[in-house]
Formats: C-alpha cells, sequence, structure tokens
C-alpha cells in the first residue's frame, strides 16, 4: 500500500470503518459459533493457540480457564486517542502504558474441553504487521496462561498460524532452562571449570545443595557432586564449580538436577515435564571441542594464562556470563522481541512492564522499574 512519505499507519486508515474493521470468532470446529460467511473470503487471520504438551495437556488447560483477552497491536499504532468503542466483546481502548496509541481487544469465551481457534478480519485496517497477545483467565480472574504472535500479517485467503500459549511460570513447578556452556562451545585446555544452570522460577538454596540435587557425569566415569554451589540473588541462576573435570580431545558429559530441589519459599519440586506422571528431573547431554592451553605457563593467580577466579569458581567462557561480586551472572539476552526486555538476572528476555497491559503487567503488588522496564522482586 503506497503512502505518502511521513505518513503514519494510523492517519492512513478510513476511521468511519474502524469500529467494524475486527471481527472475532470461533473458527468451524465441532459445530461451535464460526466466523461470518461471505462470497469472498476477507483478509483474515485463523489463529489456533498450541499448548506445551510437557507442561500441561490442552483440554486441561481449557479446564482451568474461563476466558481470554485478545489484544492487537501494531508498531505503528492501530487507533488514535479519541477513537475509543465498545461492540459487546471487542472494545478499542488502551491496553498498555502507552496512551499514545490505543488496541484492539476482545474477550472470548473457552469453550469446554479445548482452547479455541479463533479469527481477526482486517476490515478497514491498513495492510500492516500487527501482534496479537492472548491472555488466559480463570473463573476468580487471576491470568495464568499467555502467548504472542509477532509481526503476523492478514492473509487474502486465511490460513492458520499457530500462537504459542503457555502456562505463566506461577503456576509450573520450576524447571531448568537453559544450561551454559551451551552444547557445542569451546573449552581452553579441555578443562570444565564451572556450569550454570538458569530455572524458570526461583529455587531454594538449600535443596539445591543438598545431596543428589545435582549430578555431573563425564562419558565413563561415575557421577559426580558438584565441588561447590552458587545461587544469585534473584534465585534463578545457579553456579555449579566443576574443577577437575576434564578432557582430552573433547570432552562429553550428562548433566542432571533432581527433584530434590523445589522452588524458593517451600514452593513445589522441579519437574521437567509436569505433563507426565510424578516428577521428572532434568537430563541433558553436553559435549564440548578443545582448544590448545595457553603457551603461558599458569604459576600465579593474575598471571598471563592463569584463569580468573569469580568467588570460589571460574566463570563459564560465554559471552553472556560475567562475574559480578564474586558470582557468575548472566548479563544480557541472546536477542529480545519488540515489547519485550532483558532480564540480566536470567539471560532472559520479558515483557518490558513499562508498555505491557495493566492484564500483562506485573503483579499488583509488586511494582514496575521504570529504568530497567522489569518488574521488582
Amino acid at each position: 500500500m503506497s503512502t505518502a512519505p511521513g505518513t503514519s499507519a494510523r492517519t492512513r486508515r478510513r476511521p468511519e470503518l474502524l469500529v467494524g474493521a475486527w471481527v472475532v470468532g470461533l473458527a468451524a470446529c465441532s459445530g461451535e459459533e464460526t466466523a461470518p460467511a461471505t462470497d469472498e473470503p476477507a483478509p483474515a487471520l485463523d489463529v489456533a493457540l498450541v499448548v506445551d504438551p510437557n507442561e500441561i495437556a490442552e483440554a486441561d488447560l481449557a479446564a482451568r480457564l474461563e476466558t481470554l483477552a485478545v489484544i492487537v497491536d501494531a508498531a505503528a499504532g492501530l487507533y488514535e486517542p479519541g477513537e475509543e468503542s465498545s461492540d459487546g466483546p471487542v472494545q478499542v481502548k488502551n491496553a498498555d502504558a502507552d496512551a499514545s496509541d490505543l488496541e484492539l481487544v476482545a474477550t472470548l469465551a473457552v469453550p469446554e474441553g479445548r482452547l479455541p481457534t479463533f479469527r481477526i478480519e482486517r476490515g478497514g485496517l491498513p495492510d500492516i504487521a500487527v501482534d496479537v497477545r492472548v491472555i488466559g483467565f480463570q473463573g476468580d480472574g487471576a491470568p495464568i496462561a499467555e502467548g504472542t504472535l509477532r509481526g503476523a500479517r492478514f492473509g487474502d485467503a486465511p490460513e492458520e498460524v499457530q500462537l504459542p500459549f503457555r502456562l505463566r511460570a506461577s503456576e509450573l513447578p520450576p524447571r531448568v532452562v537453559d544450561a551454559l556452556p551451551a552444547d557445542g562451545s569451546s573449552l581452553v585446555g579441555c578443562s570444565l571449570p564451572s556450569l550454570v544452570v538458569v530455572f524458570s522460577r526461583p529455587v531454594d538454596g538449600d535443596s539445591l545443595a543438598s545431596e543428589g540435587a545435582v549430578s555431573i557425569e563425564p562419558a565413563g566415569a561415575p557421577g559426580l557432586a558438584p565441588s561447590s554451589v552458587a545461587l544469585d540473588p534473584s534465585g534463578f541462576v545457579a553456579t555449579f564449580g566443576t574443577e577437575g573435570v576434564t578432557g582430552s580431545d573433547g570432552l562429553a558429559l550428562r548433566l542432571t538436577v533432581s527433584s530434590v530441589v523445589r522452588a524458593a519459599a517451600g514452593g513445589p519440586e522441579l519437574d521437567q515435564v509436569p505433563a507426565e506422571a510424578g516428577l521428572q528431573p532434568f537430563g541433558v547431554d553436553l559435549t564440548f571441542v578443545c582448544t590448545p592451553k595457553p603457551v603461558l605457563p599458569c604459576e600465579v593467580e593474575g598471571d598471563p594464562g592463569c584463569p580468573e577466579l569469580c568467588g570460589e569458581v571460574v566463570c563459564p567462557e560465554d559471552p553472556r556470563v560475567a562475574c559480578v561480586d564474586d558470582g557468575c551472572v548472566l548479563t544480557s539476552c541472546a536477542s529480545c522481541s519488540a515489547g519485550e526486555v532483558c532480564d540480566t538476572s536470567r539471560g532472559l528476555c520479558a515483557v518490558d512492564c513499562r508498555t505491557a497491559s495493566a492484564i500483562d503487567g506485573c503483579d499488583p503488588d509488586v511494582p514496575c522499574d521504570p529504568a530497567t522496564g522489569l518488574c521488582a522482586r
């Protein structure tokens, strides 16, 4: 769609079409309500919510939900202040902290036994990419699941797109979401000084340090307990000392975190696959390649060629890991999408609470840090 230079997406539209520009309905499925039929298919998106089967079965999640809030936005904005409207379950309103534009918001009931597939028709909106965010609410109004689809475009012949829809971390037992150094990383001199593990929610330090909580099993050797355990103040990131774990041409090991580990404040035990019966430990096979040791000898800490201690351990050689206050911490994220910020305490992307909608921001009793865009902990 050609536009005059400097013209925004919002001012290109025909305002008289905006109220009826967006139609949400269940796609044909098991005789449920359907989107209105037309002779020619309107440009639209059919959105299917997809759950992680390792976390929860779709029917079980649907049974816990009563309604869905569907929020549609675009980088250039969809509606301007003053264009607020309400038509039954569909509203045009400000649903985030950016008061310069408004979003499309619809409330959908969750059918029994499954999650709905819904259609968003473009109507009078310009042909631009949109972001679709879905929040799932229990009957008491508590948000327990969410998902986002970014940069979606309306198709002339609507095709179904999948939107990952997951329980919030607070609704799940702790899980391991990352282990560093990553599989395939290089080790200087084939020596592994430490491993860093990132959890989905804060864990209890005493349980992490207890017998049998963590096992490191080099190929062809018995399992070892870490020589030291350090949990960062956030409770998300643990560093395990692995001095003495070495190889020759390469190094392979299996890292196991058992369900002895539990969430902080007396929370549930670790369960890597909550959808399966019983508590499932985390296990991963890691293989590293080796690079030659430095030529200079290492005789005194601080000499060239000597590893730098971070407290009692040496941090993994990973660009995201740094030593801060004698602890290995994640200082950057691989990549964050628009509307997200990097939570450097975990090295993971999080929704920017400064621009998040009220239902997708911080909990009511948790303030949003205006400097970082993260919910205070």
